[in-house]
């Protein structure tokens, strides 16, 4: 069965769902409100993650499609290499993926042949036995056991701010700007974890991430996507979380491990908890740790050495490491 073969498939059109599967069974609540649907795969399903911001979702999957309407709230599941694509660049790949939306009071003057108002709220993607999460998107590639995020909307017409944007401009000849992507639009984590949990803010046809968890097991290596095999940095943790630093568009990178390890060409760091604003090039922590690093200077006179030197540094208290040293 070819779920892209129209012969072979039962076709079904309902409002924002477009569904394509080989068996199919519907329920309507009334004329703009489905109370169930179970389509038997392997199908094709299309519709809007956002009808108001016309936000695309297209979903694919080999099992079984389930849309139930649970008084305020539709829900939407399929199991058995399911597949999410989300707005235009963003996608998941799941055992189970289930998506939750809102049911919205309809607004004054709203028709009843308009769409059913309804807010994304939630999406959980699990894995299965041979069959692991996986995320794909422009500044990600991860792979997990349970993928959790929480969806915010934002009105298309309202214009970016500073949240929405990392500025980074590394200083030359900085190690710790070595950690930056000289094209932060190129930049790629590659990760590895436990569970994702994150928060994706949608507005119209783009699906960005607004921060990140990263829980147990991590191992996370950034790369620029145009220099794939030169990775820029190399981190093992516990944890690790993505925040936006007081709205200010200064990405910060809090790594917690036993310890965490960061590495790049230039040195390697190994602390209990370190932090990386991703803006200023500045990486900081509060606790003891060690840094070893190759030096081509002598650190008192400054004179040229004539091969590399290792150095290694050891403290107990706060050590902060902006790559001038």
């Amino acid at each position: 069965s070819n779920p892209q073969d129209a012969k072979d498939q039962v076709q079904f059109r309902f409002r924002t769902h477009q569904v394509s599967a080989r068996i199919l069974f519907v329920e309507l609540h009334d004329e703009r409100r489905l109370k169930r649907l179970q389509a038997q795969g392997p199908g094709v399903y299309r519709g809007l993650l956002n009808p108001k911001e016309k936000t695309p979702i297209q979903a694919s999957w080999l099992g079984v499609l389930a849309i139930n309407d649970r008084e305020k709230w539709q829900v939407l599941t399929m199991r058995d290499a399911a597949q999410v694509r989300l707005g235009n660049d963003g996608r998941i790949d799941a055992h189970q993926i289930q998506l939750w939306f809102e049911l919205l009071e309809s607004q004054p003057g709203q028709k009843r042949r308009d769409a059913l108002p309804v807010r994304p709220q939630r999406m959980i993607a699990t894995a299965g036995e041979q069959q692991p999460v996986k995320v794909f998107a422009p500044e990600l590639r991860a792979q997990t056991k349970k993928l959790d995020a929480l969806i915010e909307t934002v009105a298309v017409a309202q214009p970016a701010t500073s949240r929405d944007t990392v500025n980074c401009q590394p200083r030359a000849n900085n190690p710790i700007a070595r950690i930056q992507s000289r094209k932060p639009s190129k930049r790629v984590m590659d990760v590895t974890c436990d569970q994702v949990e994150m928060i994706l803010r949608l507005r119209g046809k783009e699906v960005a991430m607004k921060q990140i968890d990263l829980l147990g097991q991590t191992r996370l290596m950034q790369r620029n996507s145009d220099q794939p095999r030169e990775p820029i940095f190399g981190l093992a943790a516990d944890s690790v979380q993505i925040r936006d630093q007081d709205g200010r568009g200064s990405h910060v990178l809090v790594a917690v491990g036993q310890p965490a390890d960061i590495q790049t060409d230039a040195f390697r760091l190994q602390t209990a908890k370190l932090q990386l604003d991703r803006g200023s090039n500045i990486l900081w922590t509060d606790d003891a740790g060690r840094m070893s690093m190759q030096v081509d200077r002598d650190l008192m006179t400054g004179e040229p050495l004539p091969n590399l030197q290792s150095m290694s540094l050891d403290w107990r208290g706060t050590m902060r490491f902006d790559g001038e040293v």
